[in-house]
């Protein structure tokens, strides 16, 4: 059994958090979340036990990216902020704004249905109607809902997603979260894993990719085994996914964050900038630019989801921590 409390709390007079956080009612493990519905649901922090494995920058997270972004319905970067869907064009423009990357909620407020405690969860529910009117419905206007919720464990936490399309019209889409990981152990006792059997060829000056794709086998982009994140300079979209665990091992702390999403998460983003304290690695649903992609008839290679008129998708992505055994004897790159 644990116990569940939660609280709405101003932080440092700027940010409105939520604040989830769990309690054992044995041992008195407990675990945390903050979530920052103004700002598309971001989950800005995340502890268990004592650590915080995903944390966030209070002026990034309002003025760029930080914590954890939803990305939808356009993860990742879109052409000059354009794309083509069945033979029209749709312009990625919101109050008077051309949306290049990351989507359309990230910096949007959701509305809060309510917070949910069970004997082992509290869990958080939230929406967005895409609406005439909505600033972000002219930039996708396609009439629907999207309807998302955080729900923390002792030893992790789940997001869910789920689409009803009212319109009348097929709805493509793609959904993505981009946290933002702590390099808790440094450099070079921090490493990731990530079973993907190919990256994206792009386009240099944007990343934008060109549909062919090159197997990641021997190459710079190859994490089939830990690497220490120390080790890679990356900034890649992966798919191929070939089973196995995606993970975080913090060597340390003989502990590591396992990765998991539904089966339309086909895609994976790993950022590792050099000589910052984060770095990021993003279940996506599809490629960067993936409705570009679709129409220049890459179809299979863009991920691109949809939604019948009438119709309803979701699914997942979780993170959980869980304690490792001593490494010695095993073998983990650098």
């Amino acid at each position: 059994m644990v116990t569940g409390t939660h609280q709405e709390f101003l932080y440092q007079d700027k940010l409105k958090v939520i604040e989830l956080r769990l309690v054992s009612d044995e041992n008195g493990q407990e675990s945390c979340a903050w979530i920052a519905p103004d700002y598309g649901m971001n989950l800005c922090r995340l502890r268990i036990g004592k650590d915080t494995v995903i944390d966030f920058d209070l002026e990034a997270l309002t003025d760029d990216f930080s914590g954890t972004p939803l990305l939808y319905p356009t993860p990742n970067r879109v052409y000059h902020g354009v794309f083509r869907y069945q033979g029209k064009t749709y312009v990625q423009e919101k109050r008077g704004v051309l949306v290049t990357s990351h989507g359309l909620l990230y910096n949007e407020p959701l509305s809060v249905d309510g917070i949910e405690e069970t004997t082992e969860s509290i869990a958080i529910k939230g929406h967005a109607d895409f609406l005439p009117g909505k600033a972000y419905f002219e930039a996708f206007p396609f009439v629907h809902r999207l309807s998302v919720s955080y729900t923390l464990t002792l030893d992790g936490i789940r997001f869910d997603y789920r689409i009803e399309n009212m319109g009348n019209m097929e709805l493509p889409y793609g959904i993505a979260l981009h946290p933002y990981f702590i390099k808790l152990d440094g450099e070079e006792d921090t490493l990731i894993t990530a079973p993907y059997q190919a990256t994206y060829l792009n386009i240099e000056e944007d990343l934008i990719p060109t549909g062919y794709l090159e197997q990641t086998e021997g190459k710079e982009t190859d994490l089939n085994k830990y690497r220490s994140v120390g080790s890679c300079d990356l900034d890649h979209v992966y798919t191929g996914y070939h089973g196995g665990e995606t993970a975080i091992l913090y060597r340390k702390r003989k502990k590591k964050v396992v990765l998991q999403a539904s089966e339309e998460f086909t895609h994976l983003v790993v950022y590792t900038p050099p000589g910052m304290p984060f770095f990021c690695m993003e279940n996506q649903t599809c490629a960067t630019d993936a409705h570009n992609l679709y129409a220049k008839g890459f179809q299979k290679e863009s991920g691109l989801e949809f939604v019948k008129s009438g119709a309803s998708a979701g699914g997942f992505i979780s993170y959980r921590i869980e304690d490792v055994p001593s490494p010695e004897g095993e073998s983990f790159s650098n």
